[in-house]
């Protein structure tokens, strides 16, 4: 923690050691805390010149689930230079035999607090998931609520039109909550009232 202190104060200057140090494999590769502790500092700074470093610990499947989603936050952290890398990297976990759902569930996350076009695109894509996969469900969840985390107002119809297609109790819940995080508005989840509301007062 001193350490990750210390590093913070020095600033960029600090990160292509910081950067160095994450990319060693073999046995020089960090262990598991010292890598989350670098990850950090990468975030804390917030320069996107190395984000290359988190975003190969982010899809490197040998590493453990919570230091990959605290690469993702930093790569959130970071930015918009980190966005179209992670959007490359979460396509190809969401199509694996044996995709990292926690690290998917983080990824629509990071692209609802990062708010670029092309993520809201894919969380607009993400929350209308369906078929017989059982994880569907969770995906809606995250970027119901990934997209209230966007704050752009520009969401409200999508997340309207999910609102009213969506037959599962809880997520209707997190699209609602969503829908207040934008409008400020604090109907219960039922898709007529909003539906009312934004062809009425909301449009205006």
């Amino acid at each position: 923690e001193a350490a990750i202190r210390e590093l913070i104060l020095v600033g960029k200057p600090c990160l292509e050691k910081v950067a160095a140090a994450l990319s060693k494999s073999g046995d020089a590769k960090l262990t598991d805390s010292a890598c989350q502790a670098a990850l950090n500092v990468m975030a804390e700074i917030g320069d996107p010149a190395h984000y290359e470093a988190a975003l190969a610990v982010f899809k490197d499947s040998a590493r453990a689930i919570p230091v990959r989603i605290v690469a993702g936050d930093t790569l959130g952290a970071i930015g918009e230079p980190s966005m179209g890398p992670l959007l490359e990297r979460y396509r190809v976990e969401v199509k694996s035999k044996k995709p990292e759902w926690g690290v998917i569930y983080r990824g629509l996350f990071v692209m609802g607090e990062v708010g670029t076009q092309p993520a809201k695109e894919e969380l607009q894509r993400a929350l209308k998931r369906t078929g017989r996969d059982p994880r569907s469900k969770s995906v809606r969840h995250h970027a119901a609520i990934g997209l209230g985390m966007s704050n752009d107002s520009k969401m409200i119809p999508a997340l309207v039109k999910a609102l009213e297609d969506e037959n599962d109790f809880l997520i209707a819940k997190y699209i609602t909550r969503s829908l207040t995080w934008l409008t400020e508005e604090t109907f219960p989840p039922d898709a007529v009232a909003w539906r009312a509301w934004w062809d009425g007062p909301g449009k205006r």
